[in-house]
């Protein structure tokens, strides 16, 4: 069995484009994050690097934030409230380039394509 590395948040800036602020609403659209070494189906994996599942979203190793090799799961998106989330999950940043990679990716997972 495979488990989630961590719930990520503000990794993917989700935050901003879902969460209406409000004081009734304190749930943040969350996707869980699988490393890659914790998974021991080669095929799999090397499915993930080469795109050829529309639900997944892979994530290259990252000294700089701090990153395992890894993938995100849009299947698996699902609404945590703000005081479970840790503190040091939500610093990290992706690239504009990664950011523009992941909506479009996450356009084409909603739309079926």
């Amino acid at each position: 069995m495979v488990t989630a590395s961590g719930l990520v948040a503000t990794l993917f800036g989700l935050d901003a484009i879902f969460h209406t602020p409000s004081p009734r609403s304190r749930a943040v659209p969350v996707i869980p994050v699988y490393s890659f070494a914790e998974h021991k189906n080669q095929d799999f994996l090397s499915n993930v690097r080469a795109v050829r599942y529309p639900d997944k979203f892979y994530l290259p190793a990252s000294t700089e934030h701090n990153l395992k090799e890894a993938y995100a799961d849009f299947g698996l998106i699902q609404p945590v409230d703000r005081e479970f989330l840790k503190p040091e999950l939500q610093q990290a940043q992706l690239t504009v380039t990664a950011w523009q990679a992941l909506l479009t990716r996450y356009s084409q997972y909603l739309l079926g394509r």
